[in-house]
């Protein structure tokens, strides 16, 4: 309670990785169902006796009997549920055997049985839980739902003594009584126990059909009763036999006490065949009434009356299940009518499905008026709050049988049936996953009415393959994906890549189907059943998953965990079971992030490629291959994890762009098939740090008086040209100080050059040096990281060749560069190439006293008409000693010794520069 804590925005994560936490072992945390969970990737390579997790404050780690892993904190116990290990080959999840393994006090590992080196193993399988429930004789479900904390609750019949029963004492009923006996059964949430299962029946034939949860977890469950010794509760409804009567009853959370239970039905023959509580608690059942004059119906009720031979019902108990009925009404108007779902909305109106003869009651503007053909019609029926009037009517049929079998609907009113079909015409909308009657008998359907129930439907598709296939339960999530369960017979049955299972098993599996909101693609289809036969009749979906309950007749049914699950041996005659899955839809898009990236080269680049079904749902265990092609060109692969999502790592070398691709390899077979999505991104490698510098020409001969030019080359470690570094340039020694400029800097061009160019004006060699300034301050530093490269290279100038042909003599004196006199004296000549001559040069200033002789000359360029100036080229001694080179420039100005100048350049650094003659006379001819 402290404010001052308090924040607000903060980011939230589908999926936490850490890579190779062991070597090629990838351990994946993510949020489902409100609960965070764990994953371990294990690579092809990798060693899974390599894993060790340890919980940190943990007292002691043991293992119960089903191989749960008990944690044994100062808190209490926490559960880690045996892991659950799977491998994706070929389009089908291969379970594989894995189990705990004790390490120490709290340590633990894996262990598990063979497997496929060469395929990731995966944890976390769609399948969530599945499991048997059931005696040694014949036990079907018919309903399921499930509670806010992921219990789910089931309803059905029983023929065995021996069904499991918890608990044992303590149950509402704990002994079979009969014929078949109802009963009701609680999982928990991670389908390893019954939390409560109970008989529910008396001595002859008791059948439960429908089953509803409210908030408290109280159970509604209501079915069909031939027992006059049904339990009832006293001041029920109805607690006297009249035939067989429908049913309904209300149980404690716990399983152990029946709030109530009554009877409901008439002289004739009554079923309940479905059940839907509101807010307030009171309970909506259907079925129908057959030849029963005295059904109870309610006064004001639509109507009251049978008219045809069966007619459906719809009755409102209230919340004590006493007299009175909030309201009972019939629908009918002919030969036999049923109704097989209900639902009820917010505003307390009731949605009713079922089958339906000629002349059940529609309205004006609904999508099918008039009765189809054939034995009946399927129909979807709205009553309003008080049961006195239909808000909406429609039939749903072709020319053949069609039935309902079960309705649901979403927060803004559109409701949804599936049933089956035998009509080759039954309506379907344009654009729908499946328009096209698929074979055999009959086809399940799934249809859409929206809120006000008005032409046209929403959507309507078959949904079968060329032999028989019935839909059963159907359910809708917040986003308005219907799922529907039920059978097929059919080896063609349209399943989705990746689904669970993809190919039948036995004879007829179950199916559970999932159509996106416009009825226009299965985001998710898959078999569920072993080599026997199945039949699944229920459905219901919350945020974790799907549950789907059903019959089964297999051995091998998946059960998961196993051991662990609820009941993992296949009892007797026919079992129940109940599975839940994770219905993910097939890939239909791929998106790659990010999509556009810039690094500079030799460091690893990640590319994530998130895989969503067309509910925008993450797919799991699917094989996403990476291309990449450009500067880079590489490939790989990797699998989505539970977030969707697949990581490609590689380090580009080479400066450049590159562009990836990426596609949902669904069919497995490393070629993009139609329809797999695919991503494209794109990555910018820039150079690194300048790591070398190369001087071309390394060495190089020019005369005196030509520019040279030196380029430097930066490159980083793998070779790639870097641009926009500044290289400092410098001809520290020789002759290079009286070069113009002796020292520069130049910028790299998207080559990685920069040019440096000088002139020289004395024969001699020069060093020159260069280095790459990466940090900008004019001096090379060695103890960068990477030190900032360097290079060098030499220049050789060479006297010009003599030409022309001249002769300069005479002397005279010039103002000395410290303001006395100079003297020069000398006579120099060309033949034959050669230069003649000798030349001598006194400063006789105080400051500079220089006494210049020529010991012998290099080179003489005459003047000429365009070049009036003389340049001489020799060795000399200064002051009587050493051997220097000098360049002595002469203008004849002409008259007399008017205009003209004399300059003397020298190697020990002395320049005259260009001084006027003030005295004599030079003649050049």
């Amino acid at each position: 309670n402290e404010p001052a804590g308090w924040r607000t925005n903060l980011p939230a994560y589908e999926l936490l990785v850490y890579r190779n936490v062991w070597p090629g072992i990838d351990l994946a945390f993510t949020g489902r169902g409100g609960q965070l969970t764990y994953e371990l990737t294990v690579q092809p390579g990798a060693q899974v006796a390599d894993i060790r997790l340890a919980y940190e404050g943990a007292r002691r780690l043991s293992l119960d009997s089903n191989g749960n892993l008990l944690i044994q904190t100062g808190a209490g116990v926490l559960t880690d549920a045996r892991p659950v290990t799977y491998q994706a080959s070929a389009g089908r999840r291969v379970p594989i055997e894995s189990r705990f393994v004790l390490v120490d006090g709290v340590r633990h590992g894996f262990s598990v049985g063979n497997y496929d080196a060469g395929l990731p193993l995966v944890i976390d399988p769609g399948l969530t839980y599945s499991t048997f429930l059931g005696g040694s004789d014949f036990e079907q479900t018919q309903a399921i739902t499930v509670d806010a904390t992921g219990s789910a609750y089931v309803t059905g019949y029983t023929a065995s003594t021996n069904f499991p029963i918890v608990p044992n004492p303590g149950a509402a009923q704990t002994t079979y009584t009969g014929g078949y006996d109802a009963f009701v059964t609680k999982l928990s949430p991670t389908g390893t126990s019954f939390l409560y299962s109970t008989y529910l029946g008396g001595s002859a034939f008791d059948e439960g059909y429908g089953i509803a949860v409210d908030s408290a977890g109280d159970a509604y469950v209501a079915g069909t009763t031939s027992s006059t010794n049904f339990p009832t509760t006293p001041g029920a409804f109805q607690t006297v036999a009249r035939n067989a009567d429908a049913f309904v009853t209300k149980l404690n959370p716990t399983g152990t006490t029946l709030l109530y239970s009554t009877r409901l039905g008439g002289g004739g023959g009554e079923q309940a065949f479905a059940i839907a509580i509101d807010a307030t608690g009171s309970a909506y059942a259907t079925g129908t009434t057959c030849f029963s004059t005295n059904f109870p119906t309610t006064p004001g009720a639509y109507q009251t009356t049978r008219i045809g031979s069966c007619d459906v019902f719809v009755t409102k108990i209230n919340p004590a299940g006493t007299a009175p009925l909030l309201y009972s009404t019939l629908l009918g108007r002919s030969s036999i009518n049923e109704g097989f779902g209900i639902a009820v909305d917010a505003t307390l109106n009731a949605y009713i499905a079922g089958l339906a003869a000629t002349n059940f009651p529609t309205t004006l503007g609904a999508p099918q008026t008039t009765y189809g053909g054939g034995n009946s019609d399927a129909f979807v029926t709205k009553l309003n709050a008080t049961g006195s009037a239909l808000l909406y009517s429609t039939y749903l049929g072709g020319s053949s049988a069609d039935q309902a079998q079960g309705i649901a609907i979403d927060a803004t009113g559109n409701a949804y049936a599936s049933g089956y079909t035998s009509s080759t015409n039954f309506p379907t909308t344009a654009g729908a996953a499946q328009t096209t009657y698929g074979g055999g008998s009959h086809d399940a359907f799934m249809t859409k009415v929206n809120a006000v129930g008005s032409a046209p439907f929403a959507y309507s598709t078959y949904l079968g393959g060329s032999a028989d296939d019935s839909g059963f339960g159907i359910s809708v999530d917040a986003t308005g994906n219907a799922t529907s369960a039920g059978y097929t017979y059919s080896a063609n049955f349209p399943t989705t890549p990746g689904a669970y299972q993809t190919t039948r098993q036995g004879p007829t599996d179950a199916f559970v189907t999932k159509l996106n909101a416009t009825g226009t693609a299965r985001l998710y289809s898959t078999y569920l059943g072993g080599t026997s036969y199945e039949f699944a009749f229920a459905v219901a979906v919350d945020p974790t998953g799907t549950y789907v309950t059903g019959g089964t007749y297999s051995a091998n049914f998946p059960i998961v965990p196993n051991p662990g699950a609820a009941q993992t041996t296949y009892a007797g005659a026919g079992d129940a079971f109940i599975t839940k899955l994770i219905t993910v839809g097939s890939p239909t898009t791929l998106v790659l992030t990010p999509p556009a990236a810039t690094n500079q080269v030799g460091t690893p680049h990640t590319v994530t490629a998130t895989v969503r079904d067309a509910a925008l749902q993450p797919v799991p265990g699917v094989t996403v291959r990476f291309t990449v092609t450009g500067a880079n060109p590489t490939s790989g692969s990797n699998v989505t994890n539970p977030a969707g999502q697949a990581t490609f790592t590689y380090t580009g070398t080479v400066a450049g762009l590159d562009t990836i691709t990426a596609y949902a390899d669904t069919n497995n077979n490393a070629t993009q098939d139609m329809g797999e999505p695919m991503g494209v991104a794109t990555k910018l490698w820039t150079p690194g740090p300048p790591a070398t510098l190369r001087l071309t020409p390394l060495t190089a001969v020019n005369q005196v008086g030509t520019q040279h030019c030196v380029t430097a080359t930066v490159r980083d470690v793998y070779g790639n040209p870097v641009p926009n570094v500044t290289v400092v340039f410098s001809v520290p020694t020789s002759v290079a100080t009286h070069a113009s400029p002796a020292s520069g800097s130049a910028t790299t061009n998207s080559a990685g050059q920069a040019q440096f160019c000088y002139t020289a004006s004395l024969p001699g060699i020069d060093a020159i040096e260069a280095f790459a300034d990466t940090n900008g301050n004019g001096m090379q530093d060695l103890t960068a990281i990477p030190p900032e490269p360097s290079a060098a290279a030499s220049k050789i100038w060479i006297p010009p060749v003599s030409s022309g042909t001249c002769k300069i003599t005479n002397a005279g004196s010039i103002t000395a560069i410290n303001g006395d006199r100079a003297t020069f004296s000398g006579e120099v000549h060309v033949a034959n190439g050669q230069a003649l001559g000798h030349e001598a040069y006194q400063d006789r200033g105080p400051l500079e006293p220089e006494q210049i002789d020529s010991t012998s000359l290099l080179a003489a360029v005459c003047p000429t008409a365009a070049a009036p100036t003389a340049m001489i080229y020799g060795h000399a001694t200064v002051d009587g000693m050493g051997d220097f080179i000098f360049l002595i420039t002469v203008t004849d100005g002409g008259n007399g010794g008017k205009n003209d100048s004399y300059g003397i350049i020298v190697s020990d650094g002395y320049v005259s520069g260009q001084q006027p003659l003030q005295g004599g006379n030079i003649n050049i001819r």
